[in-house]
């Protein structure tokens, strides 16, 4: 089989995807390809301002490109909620939908819903079906992680490092991915849902982005930036476009297959192996009990 490049991709006329933390790094290098390639795309963007010159910059090199703004902040989950109202009430299908935003070595923080920041933003926010749905983890739910995977007693992790509390929920999107694919996946049960939604989580590879620079939590500036410099000249960084690939293949490769649901992608494109920890489906019904409980207490479900 050929290499995965966004150039392989098929053309997406007439698709419709939505990119949260669409307006700058790799997911704003996956809006482009998507874009490119024909599709509609929702830019999922915190800032109007951000998102408008991220579309200025993207039509530069494809000035046909259907991007839309769709206004959100993944740590006010009313605000998630009235973005999901917004775009049901513009269109009647989504093809898929790429949970890329997140962040990474933040200082300890609680969002206004409750919830640390990390975890919030990168694992419990509510979504829409979708055709395919692709939640962008990282290597680093093994490296940074807890004997136990995910703290549910106690997910906020304010006695842990900032790392560590990035790994659980980083470990917590691929949980998420799997039990997707075991309720409304592959595995589903078909009687109960006739419809069937692939899943994937995703490794980007180690690319070098704003998320990186902004991990005061991973050391100082100073430190992160030289690591960074250094990184990028032994080529041990990839570049944001190519950072968008695992994305971009799991989202819209024909490639990608059904026997790939709920599956691992890593560049550049294919299916490898996370941790011990993220295949544990019992954890994983946990989380999603969790979740479920966490957000309906919050009148968010």
């Amino acid at each position: 089989m050929a290499k995965f490049t966004a150039a392989s991709l098929p053309s997406l006329r007439g698709k419709i995807y939505l990119v949260t933390g669409g307006n700058a790094g790799i997911g704003k290098a996956t809006v482009t390809a998507l874009a490119s390639h024909g599709a509609r795309v929702y830019m999922g963007a915190r800032s109007v301002q951000k998102a408008e010159a991220a579309i200025k910059d993207i039509k530069a090199v494809a000035s046909d490109a259907d991007i839309r703004i769709l206004q959100l902040d993944l740590n006010n989950l009313s605000s998630v909620v009235a973005a999901a109202k917004k775009f049901k009430a513009s269109e009647t299908e989504l093809h898929g939908l790429i949970n890329n935003a997140g962040v990474m070595g933040t200082e300890f923080s609680m969002t206004a819903d409750g919830f640390e920041s990390q975890f919030q933003v990168s694992a419990i926010t509510p979504t829409q079906g979708a055709v395919r749905i692709v939640n962008v983890s990282s290597a680093g739910h093994n490296i940074f992680t807890l004997k136990e995977g995910v703290r549910l007693e106690d997910t906020s992790l304010k006695a842990e490092g900032s790392m560590t509390r990035y790994g659980q929920s980083k470990l917590a999107n691929i949980l998420h991915s799997k039990q997707l694919n075991q309720l409304y996946g592959t595995k589903r049960d078909v009687k109960a849902h006739p419809a069937e939604i692939w899943t994937a989580s995703v490794h980007p590879g180690t690319v070098s982005t704003e998320l990186l620079n902004k991990a005061s939590g991973a050391g100082p500036h100073m430190v992160r930036q030289v690591a960074t410099n250094v990184g990028s000249f032994l080529g041990l960084f990839v570049n944001e476009a190519t950072g968008a690939l695992s994305s971009l293949w799991a989202a819209a490769s024909p490639d990608f297959q059904r026997k790939d649901s709920g599956g691992y992608a890593v560049p550049p494109g294919k299916i490898g192996t996370s941790s011990a920890k993220s295949n544990d489906m019992d954890l994983a019904a946990r989380l999603w009990a969790w979740t479920e409980k966490a957000l309906g207490d919050k009148g968010f479900l």
